[in-house]
């Protein structure tokens, strides 16, 4: 229900500023719990188009058990938005490494490069893997690095860290 409200929420600020669900060029799901995070997921994906992502997060302020973060554009965006990708691994360096390859894969299909990136979200499972991926981070951008967003998030599968970017050509 607060999901639904959300979006009616969303969809009436969008619509005073002249744009409607149709120019949402990336959206943003955060839930609190893992048993709700699927209905979550439906009511995302039947309000927008991809790309999109959800995590689950300890806790949100107050009451709130869901967030939806969404961002609009009209007519051609120079941005990029990659959601966030899980790469399977031996360890969250190795993680980290294989979703940085798939970022830049797939900043590479839409004629980018992680040198075009501008804002880097980890979602990371277990905070004390924090000074690895800051390790894996310094390594992926060794010089004029973007900005970067630390999210500790529930562990939805096997993985420890979730990574997202987007990009500005």
């Amino acid at each position: 229900a607060q999901v639904t409200q959300t979006v009616a929420n969303i969809t009436t600020t969008l619509k005073a500023a002249g744009l409607g669900l149709s120019d949402v060029v990336w959206a943003q799901g955060y839930a609190t719990r893992l048993a709700e995070a699927s209905a979550l997921e439906a009511t995302l994906m039947r309000a927008t188009k991809p790309p999109h992502g959800l995590v689950v997060v300890p806790r949100l302020p107050g009451p709130i058990r869901a967030e939806l973060t969404f961002i609009a554009s009209k007519g051609k965006a120079s941005a990029v938005y990659v959601d966030a990708v899980i790469a399977p691994g031996a360890d969250v360096e190795a993680e980290a490494r294989q979703a940085f390859a798939q970022l830049g894969q797939a900043l590479t299909q839409r004629k980018a490069s992680l040198s075009d990136v501008a804002l880097v979200t980890v979602y990371l499972s277990d905070i004390a893997d924090l000074p690895r991926i800051n390790a894996m981070f310094k390594e992926t951008f060794p010089t004029d690095p973007p900005a970067r967003v630390t999210i500790q998030v529930q562990p939805q599968g096997k993985e420890r860290i979730r990574i997202g970017l987007i990009a500005v050509r």
